[in-house]
């Protein structure tokens, strides 16, 4: 059976890594937005570069053109912005498990002291 020093030991530990995960997390979402912004950025030039002079000095592209060449040019960015997102969905994830547990094991130390405290009265 665990005693009381054991949960709060636990509880701390969790607390501890939910904070970490959480500072893991901010950064994760700040390097996704970069990427996403390079991507948008490489599409922008490329459909730019593809509407104004067409692809190996063809005539000019048409806008649906322009628009699946420059998707194609900027599928890497994009590629690469999409797995950062989803690693940080699975952060997002193990932080709503771990406030689970927290908030449970809170739960189990609150009932925990107050059965201590009707025994020892």
């Amino acid at each position: 059976m665990i005693d009381f020093v054991e949960l709060e030991n636990l509880l701390m530990e969790k607390n501890r890594e939910y904070e970490e995960l959480v500072d893991k997390y901010k950064e994760q979402l700040i390097k996704v937005a970069g990427l996403k912004n390079e991507a948008k950025k490489k599409y922008a030039i490329s459909f730019l570069k593809y509407r104004a002079e067409g692809e190996n000095g063809k005539k000019k592209n048409t806008e649906e053109e322009a628009k699946q060449l420059a998707i194609l040019e900027s599928f890497e960015e994009n590629l690469k912005a999409d797995i950062e997102k989803a690693l940080a969905d699975g952060m997002g994830e193990k932080i709503e498990q771990l406030k689970m547990e927290i908030d449970s094991l809170r739960s189990i130390l609150s009932a925990y002291k107050q059965t201590y405290e009707r025994v020892i009265r």
